[in-house]
C-alpha cells in the first residue's frame, strides 16, 4: 500500500510514530552523552523539556492505542496529559537534585490519584 492510497489517519498515525521514535532516539543519545553535574543550567533544562516533549508523545500514543482518546472530551483529555507529564518530570526533577524523599513519592501519586479522579469525574469544560 503506497502513501497515494493510505487514509488520512493510518498516515497521520504513522507519521506521529516516527517523530516519537525520533525523539526517542534523540533523547537516549542526549541522555547518554551528557552528565547532569557537568553541564550548564541551559543544557540541563533543555534535557528536561525534551523528557516532557517524549512523555507528551508517549501519553498521546497510550491514550489513542487504548481507545481513550475518542471517549474522553477535550477538557478531560488535556487534564490526564498534564498528569501524565507533570508529575513524572517533577519526580525525575526533585531526584536529579538529591531532594526526592518517600513522602514527595507518595504524594504526588496522591495527587494523581485525586487530580485523575477529579478530571475524569468533573471535566465537564469542553463538553460537545
Amino acid at each position: 500500500m503506497d502513501d497515494s492510497t493510505t487514509p488520512p489517519v493510518a498516515a497521520k498515525a504513522r507519521k506521529g510514530t516516527l517523530r516519537l521514535v525520533g525523539a526517542v532516539a534523540i533523547s537516549i543519545l542526549f541522555f547518554c552523552l551528557v552528565s547532569p553535574t557537568a553541564i550548564p543550567l541551559v543544557m540541563l533544562i533543555a534535557g528536561f523539556v525534551m523528557l516532557g516533549v517524549l512523555l507528551y508523545g508517549i501519553v498521546k500514543l497510550v491514550l489513542v492505542a487504548s481507545g481513550l482518546q475518542t471517549r474522553l472530551r477535550p477538557m478531560q483529555r488535556r487534564g490526564v496529559v498534564l498528569l501524565a507529564i507533570c508529575l513524572p518530570l517533577l519526580l525525575i526533577m526533585l531526584q536529579s537534585i538529591g531532594q526526592l524523599t518517600i513522602r514527595d513519592t507518595l504524594t504526588l501519586g496522591g495527587l494523581l490519584v485525586v487530580g485523575v479522579f477529579y478530571i475524569l469525574r468533573f471535566g465537564k469544560i469542553g463538553r460537545s
